[in-house]
């Protein structure tokens, strides 16, 4: 069952009473006039408002808040804002890859599946080229970390150091430049970063050689993202395991490193796939309910596969797995509400609006296994709001 959304922009529902399973998905028609994909952090940052959701926030809040025409849920977090994978913002740098798992990207001129790879480093006056080992995340112990204007502060244990830069130009997936040292902060657990700035933080050994660096000095900055072509691709979101390629079904789950629980069981899913044609699908299965049991990574693998998709990967699932669209929630989260999360891939419409109108479905209460009857919508004023109109 299909019904057109806006121009480039389709839903469709499969419903197969065998499995039982309930599949969602959105059509995105890439170039389209007026539609943009895009992945977006929750609360506009890694690292939020100082609360119970540590950065995360509902599917339909960070809809809203961005004025999406749809959206789904993106990439696993370690329950903060922070996406475990790698995440690309209109060719700005936001999250790293996770080695070895798979991601998905799009631009004007491709869209599909692929495994990236991440290196970074320091260099500056008394300390050498030093590894960078993490990007807008928490620091651990003995670690380096870069934090820019999306990580919102910069987090580590009471003992970090913490060097913030002036960094006024956006973090491409490849880059190498140099920064001024504005100040050295010492034992520091957090500290906010602006948009113009970025934010070393180290601990440890670490903490301990970049020490040498004070204000004033110039530090140089390297980062390397490979496993894509950065000239056609300007938008990432990542999850695992990959689940199509060369349009045919996969599952890579034990070398992704995903248990067998979360592989052979069935769960309820979101993935994200592209058709030779350059559309891409956004795909959510419900599962841990009566009427749809979820699906396990080969099954949704078949679905991709089935659905036209020349590669596609998983993304978070289960309580998480969520698809918005046009104000409502179209699946049942398993969770029984929507769980916080840490980013989304939205749907944006800058020229079409939603209707707010109040409509009545009217027709039997209650149906019976194997039986039918109609129903009719009709709006404040009684009148029968045609067909292609409901969602």
């Amino acid at each position: 069952w299909e019904k057109p959304v806006a121009p480039g922009l389709v839903y469709r529902m499969e419903v197969d009473l065998k499995a039982p399973r309930v599949v969602h998905a959105l059509r995105f028609s890439r170039g389209a006039p007026g539609l943009e994909l895009r992945p977006e952090l929750a609360q506009g940052t890694v690292y939020g408002r100082e609360d119970d959701k540590k950065g995360r926030e509902p599917l339909s809040a960070i809809a809203e808040s961005n004025k999406a025409l749809a959206a789904v849920n993106g990439d696993f977090f370690p329950w903060t804002g922070d996406p475990l994978g790698a995440m690309v913002r209109n060719g700005e740098l936001v999250s790293k890859p996770f080695k070895g798992r798979a991601a998905f990207g799009w631009g004007p001129q491709f869209a599909g599946a692929m495994k990236l790879e991440w290196t970074a480093e320091i260099d500056g006056p008394g300390v050498g080229p030093m590894p960078i080992q993490g990007l807008n995340e928490e620091c651990g112990p003995n670690q380096v970390v870069l934090n820019t204007g999306w990580a919102g502060g910069a987090t580590g244990s009471r003992e970090s150091l913490q060097i913030v830069l002036d960094w006024p130009e956006p973090l491409a997936p490849v880059t190498a430049r140099s920064a001024q040292v504005v100040t050295v902060v010492e034992s520091a657990a957090r500290i906010p970063v602006g948009r113009s700035q970025s934010v070393v933080t180290a601990n440890g050994t670490a903490a301990q050689r970049l020490k040498a660096l004070k204000k004033g000095d110039t530090v140089k900055i390297k980062v390397q993202t490979t496993g894509v072509d950065w000239e056609k691709v300007d938008s990432v979101v990542a999850g695992g395991p990959m689940l199509v390629l060369g349009g045919k079904a996969v599952d890579e789950s034990k070398t992704e490193g995903f248990g067998i629980e979360f592989s052979n069981r069935r769960h309820p899913r979101t993935a994200i796939g592209a058709t030779l044609e350059g559309d891409v699908w956004l795909v959510v299965i419900e599962g841990r309910q009566p009427m749809s049991s979820g699906a396990t990574i080969g099954e949704t693998a078949k679905i991709m596969a089935d659905l036209g998709c020349s590669s596609a990967i998983n993304l978070d699932g289960g309580g998480s797995s969520q698809l918005w669209i046009r104000g409502m929630t179209a699946n049942r989260p398993s969770d029984g509400s929507e769980r916080p999360i840490a980013n989304a891939l939205l749907v944006l419409a800058p020229e079409f609006t939603v209707s707010s109108s109040k409509v009545v479905v009217k027709g039997q209460a209650q149906v019976a296994v194997g039986q039918a009857t109609d129903l009719s919508v009709v709006d404040e004023r009684g009148n029968r709001v045609p067909n292609s109109q409901i969602v």
